[in-house]
């Protein structure tokens, strides 16, 4: 009996620990190991992977470049720490006792067109945060034109450019998870040069860009008073014939939501046209905003909605 007890309390101690070390495992935030020279992190296998990069990106010299470092007037002069990987620190003119820094591997450069090129970096203004961003660089100038943010503590699968677009597939989380969590939900942000800025056009979340058609509103488009919401997504968005529509504000707060009818039969895999007319006469709100169009969470609860399909605009509302 005796003995009984021992082996009972061994087996009790034994899940504890064993608990304890995944709960302790699933409150950290995900990091990224390094790889060796030559080879990639890709998020969605956590595996190191080999990269195909061309010889002249990779020995590009960054160090040359003045970073922008977004939301600030601060700029970064980047060195190289080991092998591709360059760093660099700063100090915010506006907030003198906070430093951050900029990071980033010329590996992960993609070549766009004329002289132009994409590199993610991270950039830490000094917290918890490692935001993700997208570099437009003039590589024969040396010159950091522009940004686009991705996410905070999200890692990038792969870029794809088509003409002016580039298609940057990541993953993403619930609006309801911490930063804890690590990204699981397939998203793609979609953004077009214009001028030599890139601007971001869409998101995307368990969808991509050629799944879909916007065409209103157009993205960063001022709207007043009402907003035309047409387009064309897959019959499978919808639920008995309707899917969802909301337009957030710039903090994510919800200032009005309801439902697009589908044009046409709905069940089927093609696109399905919609077109709606939005009155905002009601909404005292101007400023930034989001439109939304997404699919009805039919399964319900939180793994339904790992798997809602979305496409979210940037507007502009007077």
């Amino acid at each position: 009996m005796k003995l009984q007890k021992i082996i009972t309390f061994l087996v009790i101690g034994l899940a504890l620990v064993i608990g304890a070390f995944y709960y302790v495992r699933s409150t950290q935030d995900p990091v990224a190991p390094r790889c060796e020279d030559g080879f990639r992190f890709v998020p969605s296998s956590r595996t190191c992977e080999p990269v195909d990069v061309p010889e002249d990106l990779i020995s590009a010299d960054f160090a040359r470049i003045t970073f922008k470092v977004p939301g600030s007037s601060a700029v970064v002069t980047l060195k190289q720490e080991e092998g591709t990987r360059y760093a660099g620190s700063y100090t915010d003119p506006e907030f003198e006792s906070s430093e951050g820094f900029i990071s980033l591997d010329a590996e992960d450069v993609v070549e766009f067109s004329d002289g132009l090129i994409l590199i993610p970096f991270v950039q830490n203004g000094g917290g918890t945060g490692n935001f993700v961003y997208v570099a437009l660089v003039d590589k024969i100038r040396n010159e950091h034109l522009s940004s686009v943010f991705v996410g905070d503590r999200i890692g990038i699968d792969s870029i794809e450019t088509v003409g002016e677009i580039a298609q940057i597939n990541y993953k993403t989380r619930l609006d309801t998870e911490g930063y804890s969590f690590e990204p699981t939900i397939p998203a793609q942000l979609v953004a077009e040069v214009k001028g030599k800025q890139l601007e971001l056009v869409m998101r995307l979340q368990n969808a991509v860009y050629s799944d879909v058609e916007l065409r209103s509103p157009r993205p960063r488009s001022d709207v007043s008073g009402s907003l035309a919401l047409t387009g064309s997504i897959p019959g499978n968005w919808y639920f008995e014939a309707n899917a969802t529509y909301r337009i957030l504000g710039d903090d994510l707060t919800e200032l009005k939501s309801s439902y697009i009818k589908a044009l046409s039969d709905w069940m089927t895999t093609q696109r399905v046209p919609f077109d709606t007319e939005i009155d905002l006469k009601d909404l005292e709100y101007v400023g930034t905003a989001t439109v939304v169009v997404e699919s009805h969470n039919a399964e319900g609860g939180e793994e339904g909605a790992r798997k809602v399909k979305k496409i979210e605009v940037p507007v502009m509302m007077r």
